[in-house]
C-alpha cells in the first residue's frame, strides 16, 4: 500500500522473530525461577499488547512503529511457546514424547490453519 520494497518488508517482519527467539531465551531462563504460570501470563500480556498496537496501525505509520508492535508481540509469543512444550509434556513418560511431539505438532498447527481461515474468512466478509 505505501510502495515499500519487498526486502524493506522482509527485515521490519523479521525482527518479530528475533523477538521470538528473545523470548525463548528469558523463558528457559527464567523457568526455574518463576512459576510457569506467570510467564504464560506475562506472554500472553505482552503479545495481547502488541497485537492490540498492530490493530491502530494505518498508513500514517512509520517502520518502527511497526517494529515496536511485532516485537513486543514476538517476544510474548516466545514467553509462551517454549513454556507451553513443557507444560505439555511434563507429566508424560519419556518413550511417549515422540508421539506426544507429533500430536502436539499437528494440533497446532491444525489450529493455526483453522484460526487463520476463520480469520481471513472474517475480513473478506466485512470488507
Amino acid at each position: 500500500v505505501m510502495g515499500y520494497p519487498a526486502m524493506a518488508i522482509g527485515y521490519v517482519l523479521a525482527l518479530r522473530g528475533i523477538g521470538t527467539m528473545i523470548g525463548m531465551i528469558l523463558s528457559a531462563r527464567l523457568m526455574n525461577r518463576v512459576d510457569i504460570r506467570w510467564i504464560v501470563i506475562a506472554g500472553l500480556g505482552l503479545a495481547a499488547i502488541g497485537l492490540w498496537d498492530l490493530s491502530r496501525l494505518s498508513t500514517d505509520i512509520s517502520q518502527w512503529d511497526i517494529i515496536r508492535s511485532a516485537s513486543i508481540q514476538g517476544l510474548g509469543l516466545g514467553l509462551v511457546f517454549v513454556q507451553l512444550n513443557t507444560i505439555a509434556f511434563a507429566s508424560l513418560p519419556r518413550h511417549l514424547h515422540v508421539e506426544a511431539a507429533t500430536l502436539f505438532n499437528l494440533t497446532r498447527a491444525m489450529g493455526t490453519s483453522a484460526g487463520l481461515s476463520i480469520g481471513i474468512a472474517l475480513l473478506s466478509q466485512y470488507t
